[in-house]
């Protein structure tokens, strides 16, 4: 078992699972720009080789002058891959990705831009028709670049005589692409017309150019003359409603005025006023007395 191993630059295959493997597991590998002269650039399972398994590992551009520009799979040995990479692979015969001679199971795998030389199966090549696609592979421009035959999937002969003379069946992926046309239309699906269909009119409906005039003259005088009185009384109370607050105006305790008493008023002279002057004119108060019965009065006569 190999777990997180990566493969480079390798001249020669560089994985070799032998007669003696019983049971081989490759997981988390990354095999890039490997190259052999014989068949299975990166990996090549021999014949006796009882079962192997390929977990997530990655191919890229590995090359091989005969088969399986990846994977050989030797006749004889079980062969399962899953979740794998296949991208730019190479072969000169048979099998740019992985050729196939016995029992296959290949699922969730994808499958890139492989190639072959004048040969078959761009990406997986299967010899006896033993392959079995065990669902969500996706295959996408894998060709033969001298013909340009694709086959997204597996290539697949019934018998040597058949292999021999180069014929079988393609096998396509449910998750093939569907690959544009290498040469675009002469000419588009819908051409221009030779003309607008509505010619402009002579000149425009509405001028653009400013009237040189108001188009309307002012009135000479007004319309109504104002009238020389009010045409409104004001009105004796606030016609908005009473105000519910008193309004305060300056200070709000004011001091109380404190009257002034007047000077007397009531002056007399000469005989049976209530007030006596004496002799020579002279003026007094009035003095009052307060008696139970009543009240007195004295007066002096002048002589």
């Amino acid at each position: 078992t190999m777990i997180g191993f990566d493969f480079y630059d390798s001249e020669h295959t560089a994985v070799l699972i032998g007669d003696d493997a019983t049971q081989a597991n490759l997981l988390h590998c990354a095999f890039v720009d490997n190259v052999t002269q014989g068949s299975g650039g990166a990996i090549t399972v021999a014949p006796s080789a009882s079962k192997t398994t390929i977990f997530h590992c990655e191919f890229t551009s590995n090359e091989a002058m005969e088969g399986g520009g990846a994977i050989e799979h030797s006749e004889g040995a079980d062969l399962t891959v899953y979740r794998s990479y296949f991208h730019l692979n190479h072969a000169t015969s048979d099998g740019a990705a992985l050729s196939s001679a016995t029992a296959l199971t290949l699922s969730r795998s994808e499958f890139f831009s492989n190639t072959v030389e004048s040969a078959k199966g761009p990406a997986i090549y299967d010899s006896d028709s033993t392959a079995c696609d065990a669902g969500e592979n996706i295959a996408c421009l894998n060709s033969d670049v001298t013909t340009g035959e694709e086959c997204n999937g597996f290539y697949s002969v019934t018998s040597d005589d058949a292999a021999a003379a180069g014929s079988g069946s393609c096998h396509v992926f449910n998750g093939s692409c569907q690959v544009p046309s290498s040469v675009p239309t002469a000419t588009p699906i819908v051409s221009p017309t030779a003309a607008p269909t509505g010619t402009p009119t002579a000149s425009p409906t509405i001028s653009h150019v400013p009237t040189p005039y108001p188009t309307r003259s002012p009135t000479v005088a007004p319309t109504a003359s104002p009238s020389h009185s009010p045409s409104c009384v004001p009105s004796v109370s606030p016609t908005v409603g009473k105000i519910s607050v008193p309004i305060q105006i300056g200070d709000p305790n004011p001091p109380v005025p404190v009257p002034v008493p007047a000077p007397p008023t009531n002056t007399s002279s000469g005989k049976g006023s209530s007030s006596s002057s004496g002799k020579g004119g002279g003026t007094r108060a009035p003095t009052h007395a307060s008696h139970k019965h009543g009240h007195t009065h004295n007066s002096h006569n002048g002589g």
